[in-house]
């Protein structure tokens, strides 16, 4: 669900929601694509973006392009912030790419 599409080295990378989407297995996948259309491959078993520091279950994600910057949007399920209670958080984080995928690179 929720799938996002940007293209880089020459591949359209799908990033895509996964699993029940209200628990900690909710995570992010990425596919690559041959083109807009297809055909898409899962390049790792495994989701890009699991449960981590920010929170719990992230998913819900969009791209966006800030000038050289990919950034990746997202919603945790639950935050491990120690403020206030916000229900589905938005969180984000930048995105670096390889001939190989995506990676999730320093600010």
């Amino acid at each position: 669900e929720a799938p996002d599409m940007i293209e880089a080295w020459g591949t359209y990378w799908l990033f895509f929601s996964g699993n029940w989407y209200y628990s900690s297995s909710y995570g992010i996948g990425v596919a690559a694509c041959q083109s807009p259309f297809g055909p898409c491959a899962d390049v790792n078993p495994t989701p890009f973006l699991g449960s981590n520091l920010q929170g719990s279950g992230p998913g819900e994600e969009s791209l966006f392009v800030d000038g050289a910057a990919v950034w990746l949007l997202y919603n945790p399920f639950k935050s491990n912030d120690p403020g206030p209670v916000i229900p589905r958080p938005a969180v984000m984080t930048r995105l670096g790419f390889t001939p190989q995928g995506p990676y999730l690179a320093a600010p």
